[in-house]
């Protein structure tokens, strides 16, 4: 039972991970023309892989390249419908008609060519239907599309018969963006991130030719050019599990480094249930012994006995194969919540696990694991000698016995305690991230997305409250991971540097309890409220060379090459994520660019400040939802949180895993070794040995095997740490103390187990023990 419930332990992250890589795998099958789709990439020297390109390349490559059936291009469409007083969300993509000839998505109700042949038309997913009008006919009617225009519903979009790594609500005529103010788009060689271009090839071979055009096609549109793109094309079913690629117009795919990640702790928790089917099945041979001494006594070779017990060991693991089925039934939930595949959109449906295809690879799986994990076993088993079984007098010492066992029993152990630790250090960072000093104040900051409206009505409306002492805004908000960059030089530098840039409006130093260390804070109605000037931080008045902050007012640098004034510089903070030391930083007056607003509330009335922000939203915009929070909020959701947290889970879960299969080694291997000393045992209390001592006794061979588990799993995890710690800008330091206080917990543990099996031994009848054979 031991042997099956730790198989199936390790089985079930395994296949969870195997489900994870099939369903991503499968996305975009259901295509019919899916091995000849194509998606073109693009990248600048140096730079990321983009998953868009110019719009203009889809005509050229139908000019140069004969064997392309057919191309469309693809903008990406993020908007709120407003309807009946209510603004529901909405992404979408703008396509060409050849969408589906290309795909093979259907649409319902109408000719859907002939909706994306026309501006100002969409369809609508069946879903996003019902979300918009309910039970009403949605075909001919109007929808409005914030920020986009008034389009017609000229049809509706069948539910896709399986994954896709494009995922959208409408599909809007891509016409529309030739009738709008984006026409210009249509023809700018260096937009690189607005449209995505896919292409169907009269078949896979065409690559090759593609490849070379792309080829030709930048060097001659970008001669000459310090700016260069160039192109490289990528398998449909590339896509969802491929390569990281910024820009993506739809959905993520799945990088393959996490797939990496994921693989290798499935193997990690997978080799501690093959140890322990190793350890537990050659230490069960002490009493098979007389079975296999009168198999081989009846004739039966090693060979025949090498095959019996592979076959054992192939039943068990497929009977855990049942075990791990209800185990996968609360994994996947679990594995399905985790920030990262949330965000990748890469959940794990409950279907995947009844196709019979992956069925038919579990089983295989489980077979192979079975036979991997037997093998060992099987070859000892077989090399018993008869005469020797059958005395009973078989032994198991040496390298291929009793070390073996407690070197796969400690190795257990010791890969346990790593997991353990690194979760508890991954919590204590978490934590950090939370409560750690930013440079500005933190508490009863509240943020709220303008969702397009004016920062001055909205500070006017709250001015009424007692509870809110200030209300500025800003274009991105701090520690979000949203960010925008500038290039920042000044007279005699040979190369501009790069520069975080943010907008700001109003008080915003105020708010944020900003230290101005020299000069003037950009606000209305001040000397430097203009665009001209700026606001810089400490570390790119140093990294520009202009001295002290005193000396820096003043003082000219260029921005994106335009003259700018250095109106003031503020104390250094973090305002980005904690990956990376603070860097150069300016803030400017860009009233166009706000988006957020960041409002102080008075000192410990943040829930009442938020009462009131939502009550006065409601009055400004009811069609639209409040998107307010505590500051301490979106510390929790942004994207470097988000990993952590996810990592803790993850890693949480192999932790979990790792160390009841452990225990359940160790328990195993107490029991059989209790039961191989059940006579001295016996000697030792008939001879006046209390059951104290015979615990001591029988537990000091685990002890001293916990005690080596633990020497080197805590200099490991130590030295593990301080590595991936180094991420970290702000950073806790591994305490001594913690790690050896969670190793104390964890040993304690291993040894209450092994001690169950000696006091069961302490207790039993020494005449009875004596008697035993």
């Amino acid at each position: 039972m031991l042997t099956v419930l730790s198989l199936a332990l390790g089985m079930a992250v395994c296949l969870l991970i195997l489900t994870f890589i099939w369903a991503q795998k499968s996305a975009d099958r259901f295509h019919t023309q899916s091995d000849r789709v194509v998606r073109v990439l693009s990248s600048e020297e140096g730079g990321f892989l983009l998953a868009a390109t110019p719009a203009p390349l889809a005509s050229a490559l139908a000019l140069e390249v004969p064997g392309i059936e057919a191309s469309v291009r693809l903008g990406q469409l993020r908007s709120q419908v407003l309807q009946d007083g209510a603004a529901i969300e909405v992404t979408g993509l703008y396509a060409e008609p050849s969408f589906f000839d290309v795909f093979s998505f259907e649409g319902t109700g109408g000719d859907p060519r002939a909706v994306l042949s026309e501006p100002y038309q969409v369809l609508l997913s069946a879903s996003a239907a019902a979300t918009i009008f309910g039970t009403a006919d949605p075909i001919g009617q109007t929808i409005t599309l914030e920020g986009q225009g008034d389009f017609v519903v000229g049809g509706l979009l069948a539910e896709p018969p399986g994954a896709s790594h494009l995922r959208f609500d409408i599909l809007a005529s891509f016409a529309t963006l030739a009738a709008s103010d984006r026409r210009a788009d249509l023809t700018d060689w260096d937009n690189s991130r607005s449209f995505a271009t896919y292409l169907l090839l009269d078949r896979p071979e065409t690559s090759a030719r593609l490849s070379d055009a792309l080829s030709a096609i930048s060097n001659r549109t970008y001669a000459g050019q310090d700016r260069r793109l160039s192109f490289q094309i990528q398998p449909l079913h590339d896509i969802a599990l491929g390569l990281l690629i910024s820009n993506e117009i739809s959905t993520f795919s799945t990088p393959l480094v996490l797939v990496a990640l994921l693989a290798a702790l499935g193997l990690v928790v997978m080799l501690t249930a093959g140890f322990n089917y190793v350890s537990l099945s050659t230490a069960r041979s002490i009493r098979r012994a007389g079975e296999i001494g009168m198999r081989k006594t009846l004739g039966a070779g090693r060979g025949q006995i090498a095959a019996q017990f592979l076959t054992e060991a192939v039943l068990i693991a497929l009977g855990a194969l049942v075990v791990t089925y209800g185990l996968l039934l609360w994994l996947v939930p679990a594995f399905n919540g985790l920030a990262p595949v949330q965000l990748l959109g890469a959940q794990i449906s409950a279907g995947h696990l009844f196709d019979p295809r992956l069925i038919g690879l579990f089983v295989a799986f489980s077979v192979v694991v079975g036979l991997v994990a037997g093998l060992y076993p099987a070859a000892v088993l077989a090399r018993f000698s008869p005469m020797a079984a059958l005395q009973s007098r078989h032994s198991t010492t040496g390298f291929s016995g009793k070390w073996l066992r407690h070197g796969l029993i400690g190795a257990q152990f010791a890969l346990a305690l790593f997991f353990v630790l690194t979760t508890v250090l991954l919590v204590a960072q978490s934590r950090q991230l939370l409560h750690a000093d930013y440079g500005f104040e933190t508490d009863d900051l509240l943020t709220l997305q303008l969702q397009g409206q004016d920062i001055e009505v909205l500070r006017n409306e709250l001015a009424r409250y007692p509870e809110i002492v200030g209300v500025a805004g800003t274009s991105r908000l701090p520690m979000s991971g949203s960010t925008s960059n500038v290039q920042v030089s000044r007279e005699g530098m040979a190369e501009p540097i790069p520069t975080f840039e943010y907008a700001i409006e109003g008080d915003a130093l105020g708010v944020l309890g900003l230290d101005l260390l020299a000069g003037d804070a950009l606000r209305p109605g001040g000397a430097s409220d203009t665009a001209q000037t700026v606001l810089l931080n400490e570390s790119a008045v140093r990294v520009l060379g202009l001295g002290t902050p005193g000396d820096a007012v003043g003082e000219l640098v260029e921005m994106n090459e335009r003259p700018t004034e250095v109106a003031g510089v503020v104390k250094d903070y973090h305002y980005d994520i904690l990956i990376q030391p603070i860097g150069p930083m300016a803030l400017v007056r860009a009233p166009g660019q706000i988006q957020h607003a960041l409002i102080r509330a008075r000192p410990g009335a943040s829930e009442m400040a938020l009462s009131r922000v939502r009550s006065a939203w409601a009055t400004l915009d009811p069609a639209r939802p409040v998107e307010v929070a505590r500051f301490e909020t979106q510390l929790s959701e942004n994207p470097l949180s988000q990993i952590v947290g996810a990592s803790i889970r993850l890693i949480g879960i192999v932790a979990a895993f790792a160390v009841l299969i452990s225990l359940l080694g160790l328990l195993g291997m107490a029991a059989y070794h209790v039961e191989t000393r059940v006579k001295e045992v016996g000697v030792r209390k008939v001879l006046g040995a209390t059951r104290r001592e015979v615990v001591v006794v029988l537990s000091s061979t685990f002890a001293r095997i916990v005690g080596v588990a633990t020497a080197v799993a805590v200099p490991l995890a130590w030295l593990a740490s301080e590595r991936w710690l180094e991420l970290f800008a702000i950073r806790i330091e591994p305490s001594p103390w913690l790690l050896a206080g969670c190793a104390l917990v964890m040993s304690a543990l291993a040894l209450s187990v092994v001690a169950s099996q000696a006091l069961r031994a302490a207790a039993t009848d020494p005449v009875r023990a004596l008697r035993s054979d």
